[in-house]
Protein backbone atom coordinates (compact mmCIF):
# COMPACT_ATOMS: atom_id res chain seq x y z
CA UNK A 1 0.00 0.00 0.00
CA UNK A 2 1.62 3.24 -1.18
CA UNK A 3 1.84 6.36 0.94
CA UNK A 4 -0.13 8.30 -1.71
CA UNK A 5 -3.00 5.82 -1.53
CA UNK A 6 -3.05 6.05 2.27
CA UNK A 7 -3.23 9.84 2.14
CA UNK A 8 -6.03 9.80 -0.47
CA UNK A 9 -7.96 7.27 1.62
CA UNK A 10 -7.41 9.35 4.75
CA UNK A 11 -8.63 12.53 3.07
CA UNK A 12 -11.77 10.80 1.74
CA UNK A 13 -12.48 9.34 5.17
CA UNK A 14 -11.95 12.74 6.77
CA UNK A 15 -14.33 14.48 4.31
CA UNK A 16 -16.98 11.81 4.88
CA UNK A 17 -16.59 12.01 8.64
CA UNK A 18 -16.70 15.82 8.57
CA UNK A 19 -19.92 15.81 6.53
CA UNK A 20 -21.48 13.24 8.86
CA UNK A 21 -20.52 15.25 11.95
CA UNK A 22 -21.77 18.49 10.34
CA UNK A 23 -25.14 16.85 9.54
CA UNK A 24 -25.50 15.46 13.04
CA UNK A 25 -24.60 18.79 14.64
CA UNK A 26 -27.18 20.58 12.47
CA UNK A 27 -29.79 18.01 13.47
CA UNK A 28 -28.99 18.34 17.19
CA UNK A 29 -28.96 22.15 17.00
CA UNK A 30 -32.30 22.07 15.18
CA UNK A 31 -33.75 19.74 17.80
CA UNK A 32 -32.55 22.07 20.55
CA UNK A 33 -34.12 25.09 18.83
CA UNK A 34 -37.47 23.31 18.50
CA UNK A 35 -37.30 22.18 22.12
CA UNK A 36 -36.42 25.71 23.22
CA UNK A 37 -39.36 27.21 21.29
CA UNK A 38 -41.68 24.66 22.87
CA UNK A 39 -40.25 25.54 26.26
CA UNK A 40 -40.83 29.28 25.72
CA UNK A 41 -44.44 28.65 24.69
CA UNK A 42 -45.05 26.43 27.70
CA UNK A 43 -43.60 29.03 30.08
CA UNK A 44 -45.68 31.85 28.60
CA UNK A 45 -48.82 29.70 28.74
CA UNK A 46 -48.07 28.75 32.34
CA UNK A 47 -47.56 32.37 33.38
CA UNK A 48 -50.82 33.41 31.74
CA UNK A 49 -52.64 30.64 33.60
CA UNK A 50 -51.08 31.78 36.88
CA UNK A 51 -52.20 35.38 36.27
CA UNK A 52 -55.74 34.28 35.32
CA UNK A 53 -56.10 31.99 38.31
CA UNK A 54 -54.86 34.66 40.72
CA UNK A 55 -57.36 37.14 39.37
CA UNK A 56 -60.23 34.64 39.32
CA UNK A 57 -59.50 33.49 42.85
CA UNK A 58 -59.62 37.08 44.07
CA UNK A 59 -63.04 37.61 42.42
CA UNK A 60 -64.36 34.35 43.88
CA UNK A 61 -63.05 35.41 47.27
CA UNK A 62 -64.91 38.73 47.04
CA UNK A 63 -68.14 37.02 45.94
CA UNK A 64 -67.92 34.50 48.76
CA UNK A 65 -67.36 37.14 51.40
CA UNK A 66 -70.19 39.33 50.07
CA UNK A 67 -72.56 36.37 49.78
CA UNK A 68 -71.97 35.48 53.40
CA UNK A 69 -72.51 39.11 54.46
CA UNK A 70 -75.64 39.35 52.31
CA UNK A 71 -77.23 36.26 53.86
CA UNK A 72 -76.71 37.64 57.34
CA UNK A 73 -78.16 41.03 56.40
CA UNK A 74 -81.17 39.41 54.70
CA UNK A 75 -82.02 37.48 57.84
CA UNK A 76 -81.85 40.63 59.96
CA UNK A 77 -83.91 42.53 57.43
CA UNK A 78 -86.75 39.97 57.39
CA UNK A 79 -87.34 40.42 61.12
CA UNK A 80 -88.45 44.03 60.76
CA UNK A 81 -90.00 44.34 57.26
CA UNK A 82 -93.48 43.55 56.08
CA UNK A 83 -93.83 39.97 54.97
CA UNK A 84 -96.16 40.64 52.10
CA UNK A 85 -95.23 39.12 48.72
CA UNK A 86 -94.79 42.53 47.13
CA UNK A 87 -92.51 43.74 49.86
CA UNK A 88 -90.50 40.53 49.68
CA UNK A 89 -90.12 40.89 45.93
CA UNK A 90 -88.95 44.47 46.23
CA UNK A 91 -86.57 43.61 49.04
CA UNK A 92 -85.01 40.75 47.09
CA UNK A 93 -84.56 42.95 44.02
CA UNK A 94 -82.98 45.70 46.05
CA UNK A 95 -80.73 43.20 47.82
CA UNK A 96 -79.47 41.69 44.54
CA UNK A 97 -78.55 45.10 43.24
CA UNK A 98 -76.74 45.91 46.46
CA UNK A 99 -74.93 42.49 46.33
CA UNK A 100 -73.64 43.09 42.81
CA UNK A 101 -72.57 46.61 43.59
CA UNK A 102 -70.65 45.45 46.65
CA UNK A 103 -68.85 42.72 44.66
CA UNK A 104 -67.85 45.19 41.97
CA UNK A 105 -66.68 47.71 44.55
CA UNK A 106 -64.52 45.11 46.31
CA UNK A 107 -63.07 43.97 42.98
CA UNK A 108 -61.97 47.37 41.77
CA UNK A 109 -61.30 49.18 45.03
CA UNK A 110 -57.79 50.43 45.81
CA UNK A 111 -55.57 48.31 48.06
CA UNK A 112 -52.62 49.54 50.02
CA UNK A 113 -50.19 47.29 48.03
CA UNK A 114 -50.14 43.98 46.29
CA UNK A 115 -49.04 42.15 49.43
CA UNK A 116 -52.65 42.60 50.67
CA UNK A 117 -53.88 40.77 47.60
CA UNK A 118 -51.30 37.96 47.35
CA UNK A 119 -50.08 35.48 49.95
CA UNK A 120 -46.43 34.66 49.20
CA UNK A 121 -46.55 30.97 50.33
CA UNK A 122 -49.80 30.32 48.41
CA UNK A 123 -48.50 32.19 45.35
CA UNK A 124 -45.22 30.23 45.34
CA UNK A 125 -47.13 26.97 45.58
CA UNK A 126 -49.32 28.01 42.67
CA UNK A 127 -46.28 28.78 40.48
CA UNK A 128 -44.78 25.41 41.34
CA UNK A 129 -47.99 23.48 40.58
CA UNK A 130 -48.72 25.22 37.26
CA UNK A 131 -45.15 24.74 35.98
CA UNK A 132 -45.20 21.10 37.03
CA UNK A 133 -48.56 20.65 35.30
CA UNK A 134 -46.84 21.67 32.06
CA UNK A 135 -43.81 19.39 32.71
CA UNK A 136 -41.48 22.31 33.44
CA UNK A 137 -39.33 20.79 36.15
CA UNK A 138 -36.37 23.14 35.85
CA UNK A 139 -35.01 25.26 38.67
CA UNK A 140 -36.29 28.86 38.54
CA UNK A 141 -36.16 32.23 40.27
CA UNK A 142 -39.10 34.65 40.43
CA UNK A 143 -40.16 38.09 41.66
CA UNK A 144 -43.34 40.17 41.88
CA UNK A 145 -42.55 43.78 41.06
CA UNK A 146 -43.75 46.92 39.32
CA UNK A 147 -42.50 48.21 35.98
CA UNK A 148 -40.49 50.84 37.83
CA UNK A 149 -38.55 48.09 39.60
CA UNK A 150 -40.15 48.13 43.02
CA UNK A 151 -40.03 44.55 44.28
CA UNK A 152 -42.73 43.32 46.65
CA UNK A 153 -41.42 39.81 47.16
CA UNK A 154 -39.09 37.42 45.38
CA UNK A 155 -37.30 34.07 45.57
CA UNK A 156 -34.06 33.87 47.53
CA UNK A 157 -31.62 33.99 44.59
CA UNK A 158 -33.55 36.21 42.18
CA UNK A 159 -31.25 38.62 40.30
CA UNK A 160 -32.87 41.13 37.98
CA UNK A 161 -29.51 41.68 36.25
CA UNK A 162 -29.22 38.01 35.27
CA UNK A 163 -28.34 37.34 31.63
CA UNK A 164 -30.85 34.48 31.45
CA UNK A 165 -34.03 35.01 29.42
CA UNK A 166 -36.58 36.80 31.60
CA UNK A 167 -40.26 35.86 31.23
CA UNK A 168 -43.04 38.09 32.59
CA UNK A 169 -46.81 38.35 32.85
CA UNK A 170 -49.04 41.15 34.12
CA UNK A 171 -50.94 40.43 37.32
CA UNK A 172 -54.52 41.73 37.62
CA UNK A 173 -54.59 43.11 34.06
CA UNK A 174 -58.29 44.07 34.44
CA UNK A 175 -57.68 46.18 37.53
CA UNK A 176 -59.07 49.66 36.71
CA UNK A 177 -57.96 51.45 39.86
CA UNK A 178 -54.24 50.76 40.14
CA UNK A 179 -52.28 53.18 37.99
CA UNK A 180 -48.99 51.21 38.18
CA UNK A 181 -49.05 47.70 36.80
CA UNK A 182 -47.66 44.69 38.63
CA UNK A 183 -45.80 41.84 36.98
CA UNK A 184 -44.60 38.34 37.76
CA UNK A 185 -41.01 37.95 36.54
CA UNK A 186 -39.41 34.50 36.23
CA UNK A 187 -36.23 33.06 34.72
CA UNK A 188 -34.51 29.66 34.61
CA UNK A 189 -30.77 29.82 35.55
CA UNK A 190 -29.86 26.50 33.92
CA UNK A 191 -32.24 26.74 30.99
CA UNK A 192 -29.75 25.82 28.23
CA UNK A 193 -28.32 22.85 30.08
CA UNK A 194 -31.75 21.63 31.17
CA UNK A 195 -33.12 21.89 27.64
CA UNK A 196 -30.10 19.98 26.29
CA UNK A 197 -30.65 17.13 28.71
CA UNK A 198 -34.35 16.96 27.86
CA UNK A 199 -33.57 16.20 24.22
CA UNK A 200 -34.89 12.86 22.98
CA UNK A 201 -32.77 9.81 23.65
CA UNK A 202 -32.13 9.51 19.93
CA UNK A 203 -30.15 12.79 20.07
CA UNK A 204 -27.84 11.42 22.74
CA UNK A 205 -27.55 8.15 20.83
CA UNK A 206 -26.57 10.10 17.73
CA UNK A 207 -24.03 12.11 19.69
CA UNK A 208 -22.53 8.96 21.17
CA UNK A 209 -22.36 7.24 17.78
CA UNK A 210 -20.71 10.32 16.28
CA UNK A 211 -18.04 10.39 18.98
CA UNK A 212 -17.50 6.64 18.59
CA UNK A 213 -17.06 6.99 14.81
CA UNK A 214 -14.63 9.89 15.30
CA UNK A 215 -12.59 7.82 17.76
CA UNK A 216 -12.55 4.80 15.45
CA UNK A 217 -11.57 7.02 12.52
CA UNK A 218 -8.59 8.61 14.24
CA UNK A 219 -7.46 5.30 15.76
CA UNK A 220 -7.67 3.70 12.31
CA UNK A 221 -5.62 6.49 10.73
CA UNK A 222 -3.08 6.23 13.55
CA UNK A 223 -2.77 2.46 13.12
CA UNK A 224 -2.43 2.78 9.34
CA UNK A 225 0.28 5.41 9.63
CA UNK A 226 2.02 3.44 12.38
CA UNK A 227 1.95 0.25 10.32
CA UNK A 228 3.27 2.20 7.35
CA UNK A 229 6.08 3.55 9.50
CA UNK A 230 6.86 0.08 10.85
CA UNK A 231 6.89 -1.26 7.32
CA UNK A 232 9.39 1.40 6.27
CA UNK A 233 11.52 0.71 9.34
CA UNK A 234 11.43 -3.01 8.60
CA UNK A 235 12.55 -2.39 5.03
CA UNK A 236 15.35 -0.12 6.26
CA UNK A 237 16.37 -2.80 8.76
CA UNK A 238 16.50 -5.48 6.06
CA UNK A 239 18.55 -3.20 3.80
CA UNK A 240 20.97 -2.37 6.62
CA UNK A 241 21.15 -6.00 7.68
CA UNK A 242 21.94 -7.06 4.10
CA UNK A 243 24.66 -4.44 3.88
CA UNK A 244 26.17 -5.22 7.27
CA UNK A 245 26.27 -8.95 6.57
CA UNK A 246 27.31 -8.65 2.96
CA UNK A 247 30.45 -6.63 3.69
CA UNK A 248 32.21 -9.17 5.95
CA UNK A 249 31.04 -12.05 3.78
CA UNK A 250 32.51 -10.35 0.69
CA UNK A 251 35.80 -9.72 2.52
CA UNK A 252 36.04 -13.33 3.70
CA UNK A 253 35.21 -14.53 0.19
CA UNK A 254 37.92 -12.32 -1.32
CA UNK A 255 40.49 -13.54 1.22
CA UNK A 256 39.64 -17.17 0.52
CA UNK A 257 39.97 -16.60 -3.22
CA UNK A 258 43.43 -15.15 -2.65
CA UNK A 259 44.40 -18.33 -0.80
CA UNK A 260 43.04 -20.50 -3.62
CA UNK A 261 44.50 -18.43 -6.47
CA UNK A 262 47.24 -20.62 -7.99
CA UNK A 263 48.44 -17.72 -10.10
CA UNK A 264 49.91 -16.07 -7.00
CA UNK A 265 53.12 -17.73 -5.82
CA UNK A 266 52.95 -19.11 -2.30
CA UNK A 267 55.90 -17.00 -1.29
CA UNK A 268 53.99 -13.84 -2.15
CA UNK A 269 50.92 -14.82 -0.17
CA UNK A 270 50.79 -13.21 3.25
CA UNK A 271 49.03 -16.03 5.07
CA UNK A 272 49.24 -14.24 8.42
CA UNK A 273 47.54 -11.10 7.09
CA UNK A 274 44.89 -13.05 5.21
CA UNK A 275 44.08 -15.24 8.22
CA UNK A 276 43.89 -12.12 10.40
CA UNK A 277 41.43 -10.53 7.95
CA UNK A 278 39.30 -13.67 7.88
CA UNK A 279 39.34 -13.87 11.68
CA UNK A 280 38.34 -10.20 12.12
CA UNK A 281 35.54 -10.36 9.56
CA UNK A 282 34.25 -13.61 11.03
CA UNK A 283 34.08 -11.99 14.48
CA UNK A 284 32.39 -8.96 12.99
CA UNK A 285 29.84 -11.15 11.26
CA UNK A 286 29.26 -13.11 14.45
CA UNK A 287 28.84 -9.89 16.44
CA UNK A 288 26.17 -8.59 14.07
CA UNK A 289 24.24 -11.86 14.18
CA UNK A 290 24.60 -12.02 17.97
CA UNK A 291 23.23 -8.48 18.32
CA UNK A 292 20.09 -9.41 16.40
CA UNK A 293 19.64 -12.65 18.32
CA UNK A 294 20.13 -10.93 21.67
CA UNK A 295 17.50 -8.32 20.82
CA UNK A 296 15.04 -11.02 19.78
CA UNK A 297 15.71 -12.93 23.01
CA UNK A 298 15.22 -9.75 25.04
CA UNK A 299 11.88 -9.09 23.35
CA UNK A 300 10.66 -12.56 24.24
CA UNK A 301 11.86 -12.23 27.83
CA UNK A 302 14.06 -15.35 27.73
CA UNK A 303 17.24 -13.65 28.99
CA UNK A 304 18.39 -14.45 32.50
CA UNK A 305 20.73 -11.74 33.71
CA UNK A 306 23.73 -12.52 35.84
CA UNK A 307 24.23 -10.73 39.13
CA UNK A 308 27.87 -9.62 39.16
CA UNK A 309 29.51 -6.90 41.18
CA UNK A 310 30.56 -4.32 38.62
CA UNK A 311 33.01 -1.49 39.24
CA UNK A 312 31.63 1.17 36.88
CA UNK A 313 34.71 3.44 36.91
CA UNK A 314 37.00 0.52 36.08
CA UNK A 315 34.61 -0.76 33.43
CA UNK A 316 34.44 2.64 31.71
CA UNK A 317 38.24 2.94 31.78
CA UNK A 318 38.61 -0.41 30.00
CA UNK A 319 35.94 0.49 27.40
CA UNK A 320 37.47 3.88 26.60
CA UNK A 321 40.90 2.28 26.22
CA UNK A 322 39.50 -0.08 23.60
CA UNK A 323 38.22 2.95 21.64
CA UNK A 324 41.49 4.88 21.86
CA UNK A 325 42.85 3.73 18.48
CA UNK A 326 39.54 4.26 16.65
CA UNK A 327 38.93 7.75 18.03
CA UNK A 328 42.60 8.68 17.61
CA UNK A 329 42.37 7.75 13.92
CA UNK A 330 39.60 10.37 13.55
CA UNK A 331 41.66 12.99 15.38
CA UNK A 332 39.41 13.01 18.44
CA UNK A 333 39.76 12.27 22.14
CA UNK A 334 37.90 10.88 25.15
CA UNK A 335 37.89 12.85 28.38
CA UNK A 336 37.09 11.08 31.66
CA UNK A 337 35.83 12.61 34.91
CA UNK A 338 35.10 9.55 37.02
CA UNK A 339 34.24 11.27 40.32
CA UNK A 340 31.79 8.75 41.77
CA UNK A 341 33.08 7.46 45.12
CA UNK A 342 30.57 4.61 45.31
CA UNK A 343 30.59 3.03 41.86
CA UNK A 344 29.74 -0.62 42.49
CA UNK A 345 26.48 -1.97 41.10
CA UNK A 346 24.93 -5.42 40.79
CA UNK A 347 24.22 -6.45 37.20
CA UNK A 348 25.17 -8.43 34.12
CA UNK A 349 28.64 -7.23 33.16
CA UNK A 350 28.36 -8.30 29.52
CA UNK A 351 25.15 -6.35 28.91
CA UNK A 352 26.25 -3.32 30.93
CA UNK A 353 29.47 -3.27 28.89
CA UNK A 354 27.41 -3.37 25.68
CA UNK A 355 25.33 -0.41 26.91
CA UNK A 356 28.33 1.91 27.22
CA UNK A 357 29.99 0.44 24.15
CA UNK A 358 26.89 1.37 22.09
CA UNK A 359 26.72 4.90 23.51
CA UNK A 360 30.40 5.64 22.87
CA UNK A 361 30.28 4.03 19.42
CA UNK A 362 27.27 6.22 18.50
CA UNK A 363 29.07 9.30 19.80
CA UNK A 364 31.94 8.57 17.43
CA UNK A 365 29.75 7.65 14.44
CA UNK A 366 27.56 10.77 14.65
CA UNK A 367 30.40 13.26 14.92
CA UNK A 368 31.10 15.45 11.89
CA UNK A 369 34.44 16.77 13.05
CA UNK A 370 37.05 15.32 15.37
CA UNK A 371 34.93 13.69 18.11
CA UNK A 372 35.36 14.95 21.66
CA UNK A 373 33.61 12.64 24.09
CA UNK A 374 33.30 13.38 27.80
CA UNK A 375 32.43 10.59 30.24
CA UNK A 376 31.50 11.50 33.80
CA UNK A 377 30.38 9.61 36.87
CA UNK A 378 28.98 11.08 40.07
CA UNK A 379 26.89 9.98 43.01
CA UNK A 380 23.38 11.17 43.79
CA UNK A 381 22.02 9.77 47.07
CA UNK A 382 22.21 5.97 46.67
CA UNK A 383 22.64 6.07 42.88
CA UNK A 384 25.43 6.54 40.40
CA UNK A 385 24.89 8.73 37.35
CA UNK A 386 26.95 8.03 34.24
CA UNK A 387 27.06 10.76 31.60
CA UNK A 388 28.24 10.27 27.99
CA UNK A 389 28.50 13.60 26.16
CA UNK A 390 29.60 14.23 22.56
CA UNK A 391 30.05 17.16 20.18
CA UNK A 392 28.16 15.49 17.34
CA UNK A 393 25.36 16.52 15.01
CA UNK A 394 22.73 16.51 17.76
CA UNK A 395 19.13 15.27 17.75
CA UNK A 396 15.99 17.26 16.95
CA UNK A 397 13.49 17.75 19.74
CA UNK A 398 10.73 15.70 18.09
CA UNK A 399 13.17 12.86 17.32
CA UNK A 400 14.39 12.56 20.91
CA UNK A 401 11.16 10.77 21.83
CA UNK A 402 11.68 8.12 19.13
CA UNK A 403 15.38 7.33 19.31
CA UNK A 404 14.78 4.45 21.76
CA UNK A 405 12.25 2.79 19.43
CA UNK A 406 13.31 -0.41 17.79
CA UNK A 407 14.63 -0.02 14.20
CA UNK A 408 14.54 3.78 14.45
CA UNK A 409 17.62 5.50 13.05
CA UNK A 410 18.46 9.16 13.44
CA UNK A 411 18.62 11.02 10.11
CA UNK A 412 22.26 11.90 9.54
CA UNK A 413 21.99 14.72 7.02
CA UNK A 414 25.25 14.79 5.06
CA UNK A 415 26.88 12.13 7.26
CA UNK A 416 26.71 9.13 4.93
CA UNK A 417 29.01 6.65 6.62
CA UNK A 418 26.72 5.80 9.57
CA UNK A 419 25.79 2.13 9.54
CA UNK A 420 23.64 0.02 11.81
CA UNK A 421 20.31 -1.70 12.36
CA UNK A 422 18.53 0.88 14.52
CA UNK A 423 18.70 -1.53 17.47
CA UNK A 424 21.47 0.02 19.55
CA UNK A 425 19.55 2.58 21.63
CA UNK A 426 16.53 0.30 21.91
CA UNK A 427 18.84 -2.34 23.37
CA UNK A 428 20.48 0.22 25.68
CA UNK A 429 17.16 1.38 27.12
CA UNK A 430 15.93 -2.18 27.61
CA UNK A 431 19.10 -3.24 29.47
CA UNK A 432 19.07 -0.14 31.71
CA UNK A 433 15.42 -0.73 32.62
CA UNK A 434 16.06 -4.41 33.29
CA UNK A 435 18.66 -3.24 35.83
CA UNK A 436 16.03 -0.98 37.50
CA UNK A 437 17.72 2.10 36.11
CA UNK A 438 16.74 5.15 34.05
CA UNK A 439 18.16 6.77 30.94
CA UNK A 440 17.71 10.37 29.80
CA UNK A 441 18.79 12.29 26.72
CA UNK A 442 19.40 16.00 26.15
CA UNK A 443 20.53 17.35 22.81
CA UNK A 444 20.87 20.41 20.60
CA UNK A 445 21.34 20.40 16.85
CA UNK A 446 24.97 20.90 15.80
CA UNK A 447 26.02 21.15 19.47
CA UNK A 448 26.00 17.53 20.58
CA UNK A 449 24.10 15.05 22.69
CA UNK A 450 24.31 13.87 26.30
CA UNK A 451 23.01 10.52 27.59
CA UNK A 452 22.61 10.18 31.36
CA UNK A 453 22.16 6.75 32.95
CA UNK A 454 21.12 6.37 36.59
CA UNK A 455 21.77 3.04 38.35
CA UNK A 456 21.45 1.96 41.98
CA UNK A 457 24.69 1.27 43.86
CA UNK A 458 25.28 -1.55 46.34
CA UNK A 459 26.04 0.68 49.35
CA UNK A 460 24.61 3.83 50.83
CA UNK A 461 26.75 6.93 50.58
CA UNK A 462 28.41 8.24 53.71
CA UNK A 463 26.66 11.37 54.88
Amino acid sequence: MSKKFIWVLSILMFITLFWFIYTQIRWIVGAMEVTERQFVNLVNTSLQIIANEVEQEEIVSHITREAFSFDVDSLNYSKYKDSSLLNKTNSYANSNIIFIENVVNQTVRRKINIKDRLSKPIFEEKIKKVLKRHNINFSYEYAVATQSGKVYFQSENFDISSTDELFDVELYPNDLIYKEKHFLYIYFPNEKDDIFFTLPKVAFSTLFITLAIMTIFFVTIYIIMRQKKLSEMKNDFINNLTHELKTPISTISLASQMLKDEGIPAAEKDYKLISHIIDDETKRLGFQVEKILQMAILERGYVKFKEDEIDINKLLTNITNSFSIKIGYKGGKIEKQLDAQQDTIIGDELHITNVFYNLIDNAIKYSKDAPVITIKTLNCKENIIISVKDNGIGIKKDEQKRIFNKFYRIPTGDVHNVKGFGLGLSYVKRIVEEHKGKIYVTSQLSKGTTFNIELKTTEKLNK
